[in-house]
């Protein structure tokens, strides 16, 4: 099975077939040869993109652009900065309250952070900082 596998990819390849196109079908068709249903494979294949964390990667992108075009991240970095600007280096304490404030899940990871971390950088830039002072 895996010779032909391997032999039905680099044909594909050979006649010029794209490569996401080449391994669908040279699987396809060694597991045609092998005898397993094809139907068996589809379902196989929708089950495995059945997933909550495939859907909540698009979410947490819209809601950084909701973020983005609100100015909602400007907003919570200007009163975190209330807070804590008049501290030396308040700027870097008010970016690891925006981290721990977005860490609330923690099934979450990265993306939470990533619409608050443009409003960081504009708030350090207008308060002088150059790139290697920046906590963000």
């Amino acid at each position: 099975m895996t010779g032909l596998l391997f032999a039905l990819f680099f044909l594909f390849m050979l006649i010029g077939v794209p490569i996401a196109l080449s391994i669908g079908a040279s699987t396809m068709a060694a597991l045609y040869f092998q005898g397993v249903p094809l139907m068996v494979v589809t379902q196989q294949m929708f089950q495995g993109i059945n997933s909550f964390a495939l859907v909540a990667v698009p979410m947490f992108i819209l809601a950084g652009d909701l973020m983005a075009q609100g100015k909602v991240s400007e907003k919570l970095v200007s009163f975190a900065d209330s807070l804590f600007g008049f501290l030396k280096g308040g700027l870097s304490i008010v970016a690891v309250r925006q981290a721990c404030s977005s860490q609330r899940y923690p099934a979450q990871g990265l993306p939470p952070l990533q619409p608050l971390a443009p409003a960081s950088c504009r708030s350090c830039v207008k308060k002088g900082m150059t790139r290697r002072q920046r906590p963000v």
